[in-house]
C-alpha cells in the first residue's frame, strides 16, 4: 500500500509539473499599486572586517556600488557597543570582535562611502559601553550594572560629539539606531529592562537632537510584537518601550537569522504579524503608530547554510518582505571569515573577493525591483518554484523565476506584456555566474525552462520602443 500510495504522489507531482503555469494578465499590471521600498537592499559595513584598507585601495566602494544598497549599516550590531570611533579602536580586548589585527574602518572613510554610493546610512549608537567596564565574556544574565552618573554622561557626550562630527563632514544618517539588541541575554551588560532601554533612548535622543535637530531614530525589539525580554520572560518589551518612545521615533527594527531547517517554511509571514500586531497595539491604546517604518538592520542565514542555498534564499526572503510591505531590510554580513558562523553566507569572500550568489540576487534586486510596483501573478507552480514580478513607472516589467529544486522545470508562460515592450532579454543566476541567455519576442516565449538552484529574469531587452 505505502508503494502505491508513493507512486500515486510520483504520478501527481508529474502531472502538476505539466500543468506548471504562470498567468499575468493586462489587468494584473494595471493592478499594480504596492511600491518595492529601494530600502530592501542593504548589508552591514563591520568596522574590523571591511577595514581601512579595503575603503583605501577603492575596492570597497566597487564592491558596494556592483548592488546599489539603499542602506549601509556601520560600525556593528553587538561590537558597536564595543568601539571607540574617537580613537577607531575596540574599547575592551575581552569583548568581541576582541583584538581586531586590521586597522580599523574609520568614520570619516564610512561617510566617504555612503556619499560614493549614495546609499543611506544607518549609525548604530553606542548606549552600553559603561557597563563593559573589566567585563570578561560569559559573565551571568543579570540586569546591567549600574554605572555612576559621570560614566553614563560620558557614553552620551561620546555620541553627541559624533552627530556633531556627521554635521561638520555634510553627513545625515538616515537613523541611529538605538543599540543592538537589548531585549536578549547572551552577555550581562546586553540585559536592559525595557524600562531601561526606553529612559536610555530618551537620554540619548535629546543629546543628539541638541546637536541635529532634524535627527531620526531607530529602536530595537523581539519578534514576535507580544515576546517578552529573553532573561526577564513575563515582561513585555515593545508595549512598555513603544508606551515611552512611539511618537519621538521614526523605525521599529528586527533582527532574524534563519537555520537551513527552517528555510522550507514561509519564512516572512512573521514579520506581516508584527506589522499588524503593531497597527493593532496602537488603535488598542490610543497611540499612533502609523509613522512607523518596520524592517531588519540585520537577517541573514546560519547554522552553515550553503552558498548556493542561500543565494536562492535570498531571492524568496526579498520577495516575501516586498509581498508583506516591509519597510527596510539589511542583510549581515557583507564578508565574514571563512569558518565563522556566516563563512557560507557572506556576499563577498573576504580573502578572494569573489562574488557570491547572493551578492548578485541582491545586485539583481536591486537594478530590476527596487521602487517597482508589486505585479500580482496568477500560478500554477511546482514545489520549490517561487515567482515575482514587477513594474516600473514606465511600463517596463521584470519577472523573475527561482528553483530550488533538483531538476529543470518547464513553466508555460501566459503573459499580456504591456505593448510597448518589444523584446525581452533573458538572465541566468547561478552559484557559478551570472549567465545572458539572449532575447526573445516579446509575445514569443510561450514557457521557460528553468534550471536546478538557478533564477532566471525576464526583463526589457534592447529592443523596446519606449525609452
Amino acid at each position: 500500500m505505502n508503494r502505491i500510495f508513493a507512486l500515486f504522489l510520483l504520478v501527481a507531482a508529474a502531472v502538476r509539473a505539466d500543468e506548471a503555469r504562470l498567468s499575468i494578465s493586462a489587468e494584473n499590471f494595471q493592478a499594480a499599486e504596492k511600491t518595492i521600498s529601494p530600502e530592501l537592499v542593504g548589508f552591514n559595513l563591520l568596522y574590523w572586517i571591511d577595514d581601512q584598507a579595503a575603503f583605501e585601495s577603492g575596492q570597497l566602494a566597487r564592491q558596494i556600488n556592483g548592488i546599489n544598497p539603499g542602506l549601509l549599516r556601520y560600525p556593528a550590531g553587538t561590537a558597536s557597543q564595543n568601539y571607540d570611533w574617537r580613537s577607531n579602536q575596540v574599547i575592551n580586548t575581552n569583548l568581541f570582535p576582541y583584538s581586531p589585527q586590521n586597522e580599523l574602518l574609520s568614520t570619516d572613510a564610512y561617510i566617504r562611502l555612503v556619499k560614493q554610493t549614495g546609499a543611506g546610512g544607518i549609525v548604530v549608537v553606542d548606549i552600553a559601553s559603561a557597563h563593559l567596564k573589566d567585563r570578561k565574556k560569559g559573565t551571568a544574565h543579570a540586569v546591567a550594572h549600574p554605572v555612576s552618573e559621570a560614566e553614563e554622561q560620558a557614553m552620551v557626550d561620546k555620541a553627541m560629539a559624533w552627530a556633531r562630527h556627521f554635521k561638520a563632514k555634510g553627513f545625515s544618517p538616515a537613523f541611529y539606531e538605538l543599540g543592538n539588541e537589548h531585549y536578549l541575554a547572551f552577555l550581562d551588560y546586553m540585559v536592559f529592562t525595557p524600562e531601561m532601554y526606553a529612559a536610555k533612548c530618551k537620554r540619548f535622543m535629546a543629546a543628539i537632537r541638541a546637536v541635529d535637530p532634524d535627527a531620526k531614530f531607530a529602536i530595537c525589539g523581539p519578534s514576535p510584537f507580544g515576546r517578552g525580554h529573553f532573561h526577564y520572560k513575563d515582561t513585555p518589551w515593545w508595549p512598555v518601550v513603544l508606551k515611552e518612545l512611539a511618537p519621538d521615533v521614526d523605525r521599529l527594527v528586527l533582527h532574524k537569522y534563519w537555520k537551513p531547517k527552517q528555510i522550507n517554511k514561509d519564512v516572512t509571514a512573521e514579520c506581516g504579524r508584527f506589522k499588524k500586531a503593531v497597527a493593532e497595539w496602537g488603535a488598542q491604546e490610543g497611540i499612533a503608530v502609523d509613522h512607523l517604518k518596520i524592517g531588519f538592520t540585520e537577517w541573514g542565514g546560519r547554522g552553515h547554510m550553503d552558498a548556493e542555498t542561500f543565494g536562492l534564499f535570498c531571492f524568496r526572503v526579498l520577495s516575501g518582505l516586498a509581498n508583506e510591505g516591509i519597510d527596510f531590510a539589511v542583510e549581515w554580513p557583507f564578508r565574514w571569515t571563512e569558518k565563522g558562523e556566516f563563512g557560507s553566507t557572506q556576499l563577498i569572500v573576504r580573502k578572494s573577493g569573489k562574488r557570491r550568489f547572493a551578492y548578485h540576487v541582491l545586485a539583481v534586486w536591486s537594478q530590476f525591483f527596487s521602487g517597482k510596483k508589486i505585479v500580482p501573478i496568477a500560478s500554477k507552480l511546482p514545489r520549490g518554484i517561487h515567482a515575482f514580478a514587477a513594474i516600473g513607472e514606465n511600463g517596463d516589467p521584470a519577472l523573475a523565476l527561482s528553483n530550488e529544486g533538483k531538476t529543470a522545470q518547464s513553466i508555460q508562460l501566459v503573459v499580456a506584456w504591456p505593448e510597448n515592450i518589444q523584446t525581452l532579454e533573458l538572465l541566468e543566476l547561478s552559484a557559478s555566474k551570472v549567465r545572458k541567455l539572449g532575447e526573445k519576442e516579446a509575445g514569443k516565449p510561450k514557457s521557460v525552462s528553468v534550471e536546478p538552484k538557478t533564477i532566471l529574469i525576464l526583463r526589457v531587452g534592447k529592443g523596446k520602443s519606449a525609452p
